[in-house]
């Protein structure tokens, strides 16, 4: 019995794990009610150096894995949001499925209702039916009082989820000189990763009052969106994803050992 429990759990932990899912923000590609299983190996199983899980930050590393994450793999991850409005956070058991936008070094966008990435033109990402849908959907109807229209640009860019960026993701290593527009893009990532609050004055930009010209990045980000466009709190919303947050790719066209059964969906 000991070492059936064993085995259990260092497949969950080294190879693969399996999520119910509900929810329907990957409609039509995925649909509420199954399972999912996660696939570990492709990316690098995610270790916890500690297991306390009341605290909102995450210590852990990352076994070697087969490859990187691509745009339009499908992943599973921590959500960024936790415990305090506009805090990136870790939550133990709030886990979402989205399809990969942007990875680091990637400048994504989307305009009139289509994603883009740069790094990749010409590449379909998501649903081309929702797409389309977005495309479609009278601007007037964006804001229904559930999802705010201004997503993570500020009130002058009027950036929506139908017309949103170019927003660059940071990569580790980037260095970005400190303005009072990227100061708003990257608060909660400068923030993350400092432990200091950002505030900005006059166009001068400070770190816990100290004033500060150029921030580089310690952490990889990813961008993930759902593919009903429509109806979808992701990337749009909450911003790039940590690198540490995620915990394995579940369908992908370029993936070894996919470990996808069923049809799946994704909120939590």
């Amino acid at each position: 019995m000991l070492t059936a429990i064993l085995s259990v759990s260092i497949i969950k932990v080294f190879i693969a794990d399996i999520f119910k899912i509900k929810g329907s923000s990957m409609f039509p590609t995925l649909a509420e009610g199954g399972h999912v299983v996660v696939n570990k190996l492709l990316f690098g199983a995610r270790i916890y150096k500690k297991l306390n899980f009341t605290s909102s930050k995450l210590s852990s590393f990352r076994t070697r894995g087969i490859r990187s994450i691509y745009p339009n793999d499908i992943v599973v991850f921590n959500s960024p949001e936790g415990t305090q409005k506009g805090i990136i956070g870790f939550k133990i058991n709030y886990v979402l499925i989205k399809r990969c936008i942007g990875c680091p070094g990637d400048t994504i966008s989307i305009v009139d209702g289509w994603y883009h990435n740069s790094s990749y033109d010409g590449l379909i990402l998501g649903s081309s039916e929702q797409q389309i849908q977005l495309q479609s959907f009278p601007d007037s109807l964006l804001s229904d009082g559930s999802r705010p229209v201004i997503c993570i640009g500020d009130s002058s860019q009027e950036w929506t989820i139908k017309n949103f960026g170019p927003f660059y993701i940071p990569r580790k290593g980037d260095m970005i000189t400190l303005n009072k527009e990227s100061a708003f893009l990257y608060k909660q990532l400068i923030e993350f990763e400092s432990g200091k609050m950002i505030r900005t004055h006059n166009g001068n930009v400070y770190l816990n009052g100290a004033l500060t010209h150029e921030y580089r990045f310690s952490n990889n980000y990813y961008f993930f969106g759902g593919d009903n466009v429509l109806s979808s709190r992701d990337s749009r919303h909450f911003g790039p994803v940590p690198e540490s947050f995620i915990i394995g790719v579940t369908r992908s066209k370029f993936s070894l050992f996919p470990f996808y059964y069923g049809r799946i969906d994704s909120d939590k």
